[in-house]
């Protein structure tokens, strides 16, 4: 056997020996054994360096220094000796006798008389991972063709590095997210791409009664029959977006799960129980239904009898006329304030089931007529456009025309004087756009979020004394969304507001019945 098919089959045998390594220690020192048996040498050491071309792991050959000394060595080989010249000019070299090669560095006390030295640089598309030198005692032991190997080596070991170093990576960051995931307290469960079960935290086994080692490496279905969950699961993996929906467990917990697919890494599925704030919520509507309802005959009997007092009595004294007018202003803020909430429970129970076919064009209209006196009196221009050959959408005509009153009011009422309020109808795909423009004051951005909340007031210095109960933009989204609509809003400081909504336009296109 020659000596290339010898260096031939003996980097074979190392390259298959190093390349199913995937720890980095033991990869280096494998390396570093393997070479040293193959050539001859005596001893030797390996420099890995990091991205910055620092050095991050050594194996030195003297293993017996103090690290400060090491470090000082270390330094000093890179910037003077054999290594550093290897570094600079990314190629390796041979030195035939240390003692005459200006390219060997001796260093004092060393224990040891090197004569041979052969040094090879561990490069991979194009970067530098490393360099390993290996010495021997006695004069001209390396040779070209052990050069012309260990070169080879060297780049299947930077290969074998980098893999070394993306596990690595992967792992710590693999162990990084396990310990975050299972820190937290939401149930959390982890699909891998191929819809199995990968990790299941510490709080969602004991949410929801699973066993990790069981349901691993299993089909969620196996462990959970809620078909709605399951569905939602589905749908976002086969959608590649994200979906989230309320979802009642058979024990009667509800959960609000978000389901977030990841790209070529699987599904990560997030529950957060809501049960007791579901229960707090039905709480809060009993009691406003109750006292709206309990309040209404007693404010309506004070109403008429402060009315029949105005009207009885005429020769009274003007600060007695002032406070019966005060009180039947008091009574008409609370009737409507009360008028309001019932509705909103109406709606939000699904009560207004009457539906029928709607021409939103002749709704608008007729909305925005009843509101042009209104707007005369304050001095504001009240602009309609609706686009012509409207498709007609099913609904409920009582509710859409609250809705689009509750918005073309609130444009009028926050609208200074010489202003002016739009409103638009309009087709989009496949529905049906309303919006109202007003060129009010507008609406900071933090303050928009809970526009359509209930009882939510901006607290705006400029906008305070007009504010109402807060009750009307939450009508206008629950009438939107019990169509199956989205509201929106969209306002900046100083240039005003548009508030809009959609409609479906074909029935089938409705998220339920009304």
């Amino acid at each position: 056997m020659n000596l290339r098919t010898q260096h031939i089959r003996l980097l074979y045998e190392i390259t298959q020996q190093i390349a199913t390594l995937l720890d980095l220690d033991e990869l280096l020192s494998r390396i570093l054994a393997l070479t040293i048996s193959s050539t001859g040498a005596e001893q030797g050491s390996i420099f890995l360096l990091d991205a910055e071309g620092k050095v991050e792991r050594q194996i030195l050959i003297r293993r017996d220094l103090p690290p400060a000394v090491s470090r000082q060595v270390v330094q000093a080989v890179l910037e003077k000796g054999l290594a550093g010249w290897v570094l600079r000019h990314r190629r390796g070299a041979v030195v035939a006798d240390a003692q005459t090669d200006p390219r060997w560095l001796s260093l004092p006390d060393a224990p040891y008389t090197v004569r041979s030295a052969l040094a090879v640089p561990f490069i991979h598309q194009e970067r530098v991972y490393g360099l390993l030198t290996l010495i021997h005692s006695q004069p001209g032991v390396f040779t070209e063709e052990d050069l012309a190997l260990l070169t080879a080596v060297g780049h299947q070991a930077a290969a074998a590095i980098q893999n070394a170093r993306l596990y690595e990576y992967v792992r710590r960051q693999q162990s990084t997210l396990t310990t975050i995931i299972n820190s937290v307290q939401d149930p959390i469960l982890v699909l891998d791409p191929q819809g199995l079960v990968f990790l299941v935290n510490p709080a969602a086994s004991r949410a929801l009664g699973l066993e990790s080692d069981a349901i691993v490496g299993h089909p969620l279905s196996d462990s959970i029959a809620i078909p709605q969950f399951l569905e939602l699961v589905r749908q976002a993996q086969a959608s590649g977006q994200p979906g989230q929906a309320e979802i009642t467990w058979e024990d009667g917990r509800t959960f609000e799960v978000v389901v977030q697919p990841v790209e070529a890494m699987g599904t990560v599925i997030t529950l957060h129980d809501i049960t007791h704030f579901k229960a707090l919520d039905t709480l809060k509507d009993e009691l406003v239904a109750t006292v709206s309802h309990d309040l209404k005959s007693p404010l309506g009997l004070i109403y008429g009898h402060a009315g029949l007092l105005k009207e009885a009595i005429e020769e009274i004294p003007s600060y007695l006329h002032e406070s019966v007018e005060a009180i039947l202003g008091a009574v008409m803020k609370m009737q409507t304030l009360i008028d309001s909430l019932l509705d909103l429970a109406q709606i939000e129970a699904g009560m207004d089931r009457m539906t029928e076919c709607c021409l939103m064009d002749q709704i608008v209209e007729e909305v925005v007529d009843s509101f042009r006196f209104q707007a005369e009196e304050k001095q504001i221009t009240l602009k309609l456009e609706i686009a012509p050959h409207l498709p007609p959408i099913v609904g409920n005509p009582l509710r859409l025309s609250q809705a689009v009153s509750n918005l073309v009011s609130n444009a009028i009422k926050y609208t200074p004087p010489g202003g002016r309020v739009t409103v638009c109808l309009f087709r989009q795909e496949d529905a049906l756009v309303v919006t109202v423009t007003d060129t009010g004051p507008g609406i900071p951005p933090a303050k928009q979020r809970g526009l359509f909340s209930k009882f939510y007031r901006t607290g705006m210095r400029e906008t305070i004394a007009q504010e109402g109960h807060g009750l009307g933009l939450a009508i206008v989204r629950s009438v939107v969304e019990a169509h199956g609509g989205k509201v929106w809003v969209e306002s900046q400081v100083g240039q005003g507001s548009t508030f809009g909504f959609t409609l479906p336009i074909s029935r089938e296109k409705l998220e339920g019945d009304l």
